[in-house]
């Protein structure tokens, strides 16, 4: 008999537990009122049904959501770049298409806080230049559309104090020898006086031609130098002095072929 009745409550139990999987998905739990975690190595997989959220299905695929994996822009640029649309041109004939493509134009802000330039002295009375680089360009044709330093400063020491005088430039060379010029101030386009080096100065390029805007960085990338020079009656010891400014540049890249 007690077997018997084991066997009984056996039956029952299987029952009782092949009538819970038969349950209709509809008479399950609709709201989950609760957190549910996925422990490390755990998958939740949608299989043909659907993902909400607030009850709006998310219809982008798997690999739609993973191209966003690493992008960083906020919200206020990529609604920037959603404006920008509305000011593209449109082909006009039958004949011709236009392809836009945003996010070419490039600015970069380069801010300079306490940047180290090392000037050597040309002894006598002979002027003195110094420069360090500040930033690299990508391999191409840079063509920069504007060139701007705010608040440029230049941080006097024992060699060079207060009432002495010099220059600064932006180029894509490196400031030697005793004068700047040519590509040591190609970007300013010209030397800026800072006279007292205590002046606090700002530059705004005059690029006014294809020749000076262009350049070709498609055999070596371009760089851009800060560059000084310092006035030969003024210096008369190697010297190493700090600037600070605010560097922004407009500038796309044409292709590196």
């Amino acid at each position: 008999m007690k077997r018997t009745l084991t066997s009984i409550w056996a039956i029952i139990a299987l029952i009782a537990f092949v009538g819970i999987l038969a349950t209709p998905a509809e008479a399950l739990p609709k709201v989950i009122n609760d957190v549910v975690k996925v422990d490390t190595g755990g998958v939740i997989d949608i299989e043909g049904g659907k993902l909400k959220m607030a009850g709006v299905e998310i219809t982008a695929t798997a690999a739609e959501l993973n191209a966003m994996d690493g992008i960083t822009a906020t919200v206020t640029e990529l609604n920037a770049m959603d404006g920008a649309v509305d000011g593209v041109g449109s082909a006009t004939g039958s004949t011709e298409t236009a392809t836009e493509s945003l996010a070419y134009i490039q600015k970069t802000i380069i801010v300079l806080d306490d940047t180290p330039i090392v000037v050597t002295d040309l002894t006598g009375s002979t002027n003195s230049c110094g420069g360090t680089k500040i930033y690299d360009f990508p391999e191409g044709q840079i063509y920069i559309l504007g060139f701007q330093v705010e608040d440029f400063t230049f941080a006097t020491n024992s060699v060079i104090d207060n009432d002495h005088g010099g220059d600064f430039s932006f180029g894509t060379t490196v400031g030697t020898g005793s004068d700047l010029s040519t590509t040591e101030i190609d970007l300013t386009d010209a030397k800026v006086s800072i006279d007292p080096v205590t002046n606090v100065t700002d530059a705004v390029s005059a690029l006014d031609t294809v020749a000076e805007s262009y350049f070709d960085g498609t055999a070596t990338a371009k760089d851009v130098y800060c560059n000084i020079l310092l006035d030969g009656g003024d210096i008369d010891a190697d010297t190493t002095n700090t600037v600070d400014a605010t560097v922004t540049i407009i500038w796309a890249n044409l292709g590196d072929d």
